[in-house]
């Protein structure tokens, strides 16, 4: 339904993104987190210019302040096509893979455009979108969080319009689905 009111249509073809399952870092073989640390990352390549997906998050379990917490830099959506004018070297990369992770250098130059971290609780059951072209990452639990027993658990997927897909694309779609293979971020275009 979020998907639909957001797109205003209910043809929609849906991503096979992925699931994020983490243990409290207390129990060992994770790390907590680590003081400036981040992979603040983008996952819109330069050749998709303008708004092409918004990306969702499931949380099926609780997300506070402090534990597995959602992060964005806010309006960093706003710069992404200036943002790969200035770095032309990124935008080859990251248009390969429709991935790219910021260097401290490229992380100082969207606060300098006025682009806040923002961490985004969520509850259990809670849904996040945001547009593809966001910065964004999600980050360890602190040492001495309150809830030192809870796990990540996130389902990721995004939906765009089915008229945008080719006939490749849905051959792509029904494969992945027939081999149960994860597909990227993007539903209907390059999948």
């Amino acid at each position: 339904e979020v998907f639909k009111e957001v797109w205003q249509t209910d043809k929609l073809l849906t991503s096979i993104d992925g699931v994020a399952i983490s243990p409290p870092p207390e129990l060992g073989g994770f790390s907590f987190a680590v003081a400036d640390s981040h992979w603040f990352h983008v996952d819109q390549g330069a050749t998709r210019q303008g708004r092409h997906a918004y990306q969702g998050a499931l949380y099926l379990e609780e997300t506070t302040e402090t534990d597995y917490v959602f992060r964005v830099l806010e309006g960093s959506h706003k710069w992404h096509k200036k943002f790969y004018e200035t770095f032309p070297e990124v935008a080859r990369k990251a248009s390969k893979y429709d991935f790219y992770k910021l260097t401290p250098e490229q992380f100082q130059w969207y606060q300098d455009r006025g682009c806040v971290q923002r961490r985004i609780p969520v509850p259990k059951g809670g849904m996040v979108l945001w547009d593809s072209r966001t910065i964004h990452d999600n980050n360890r639990p602190e040492f001495g969080r309150a809830n030192s027993d809870r796990w990540r658990f996130v389902v990721f997927s995004c939906m765009t319009p089915a008229v945008w897909a080719k006939p490749a694309d849905i051959s792509a779609k029904q494969k992945a689905y027939k081999e149960m293979l994860m597909t990227a971020h993007w539903p209907s275009q390059n999948v």
